[in-house]
């Protein structure tokens, strides 16, 4: 491509244009199929073939919008955790903010914490595993590795409860 015939993110993101939109309707449609597929059949059990074909279309169209299957895994968990985060920012009076979910009252403080411990074991535990096949580095450590997961992969019950449920601060008795 050159000057005359590139053409820049920020333009395609002001005026999509209808191939745009149908590239980004067609991804949508892709990530909607293999989310479930994923949940039900599980990693090794979801193939890129099958997912194209439930969301009808070429398998080569899937690999164009993601590398390889992790890829598509990847972009699947991303638009989940990014919907929730915007339905999150964009409910802020409707939910209890996460500082109210993550500074809870007994017993909910205790059951949070439980939560998180037994998720970073089981991160940790993935992280040692990665490292034994060579996919992560060696001199990773893998309690640190599970820390940073918590970092930028947000929790729902971290993020507030429905909006008919009270705050925590507000309830006399557990959910």
């Amino acid at each position: 491509m050159n000057a005359f015939t590139e053409r820049k993110k920020s333009d395609a993101a002001r005026t999509p244009g209808k191939r745009y939109r149908a590239k980004l309707a067609t991804r949508a449609r892709i990530l909607e199929v293999a989310k479930p597929q994923l949940e039900t059949l599980g990693f090794e059990g979801t193939g890129i073939r099958g997912v194209g074909e439930a969301a009808g279309v070429a398998t080569g169209t899937v690999l164009l919008h993601c590398a390889d299957k992790r890829d598509l895994l990847h972009a699947a968990m991303f638009e989940d955790l990014q919907a929730q985060w915007q339905r999150t920012r964009d409910a802020r009076g409707e939910r209890a903010l996460p500082r109210e979910s993550l500074f809870a009252d007994p017993p909910w403080s205790a059951r949070f914490a439980e939560q998180v411990a037994d998720v970073h074991r089981q991160v940790a535990a993935l992280a040692e595993r990665a490292k034994l096949a060579g996919e992560l580095a060696e001199q990773v450590d893998s309690h640190v590795f599970a820390a940073s997961f918590f970092s930028f992969i947000p929790s729902p019950s971290w993020l507030g409860c429905k909006a008919d449920t009270p705050p925590p601060s507000a309830r006399s008795k557990p959910c």
